[in-house]
């Protein structure tokens, strides 16, 4: 079991939120967010969400 904390991902889905004016590397952030959760995240990992 792995315990992890992530905050403040800049997620916008209802309004865009054009991250990529912060240069390239932040183009289809979201789905490099959820790549590599789906990498590293397993089932009996907690994640921490503070908001």
């Amino acid at each position: 079991m792995a315990i992890y904390v992530i905050a403040d991902l800049h997620l916008s889905f209802k309004n865009p939120k054009p991250m990529n004016i912060f240069g390239d590397n932040w183009e289809n952030h979201e789905q490099k967010i959820k790549e590599d959760w789906l990498k590293k995240v397993k089932n009996d990992d907690v994640v921490v969400l503070p908001r």
